[in-house]
């Protein structure tokens, strides 16, 4: 396992790894309830705190975007590296990736580029509580924080 996220109710995870399948796993009946078709390591795991949507995203230069029940919404492109670090806003409206020191933010609705992220090799990128602002850090020490567009 390379990725993992935790549903708000605390009962069900999603992760992923390095074969590329994302699998959703129901602890208190301790089996798999759903698992994607592979493509690709992935390096990063998320879900909105409505527990609506999770994210995962990868070498493969993608954001998956799937539903509670891990069927693909969307697959978010426009990244030209692997991606290290994905997080998608509280609720669900955007989606913001790191991978070869580069950052772009979606429209999660829409599946548009909302922006790239100016900064010196970002790395680790967050959505603040109310999502209307991206922490990142870069590999230059600095935690860098940027507003999202509305």
């Amino acid at each position: 396992m390379i990725a993992a996220a935790l549903a708000p109710s605390g009962d069900v995870a999603l992760h992923g790894g390095t074969d590329g399948i994302v699998r959703l796993w129901d602890f208190r009946a301790e089996r798999e309830i759903a698992a994607s078709p592979g493509k690709g390591w992935i390096e990063a795991i998320d879900r909105s705190d409505d527990g609506r949507f999770w994210i995962s995203a990868g070498r493969d230069k993608t954001v998956h975007m799937w539903d509670a029940g891990v069927k693909l919404v969307r697959s978010l492109h426009g990244a030209t590296r692997g991606i290290q670090s994905a997080a998608i806003a509280p609720d669900g409206s955007h989606v913001v990736a790191s991978g070869g020191g580069a950052a772009l933010l979606w429209d999660a609705a829409s599946g548009r580029v909302r922006g790239k992220l100016e900064g010196e090799k970002l790395g680790a990128v967050r959505f603040s509580r109310d999502g209307a602002r991206v922490v990142a850090y870069d590999a230059t020490g600095f935690v860098r924080v940027y507003d999202v567009p509305s």
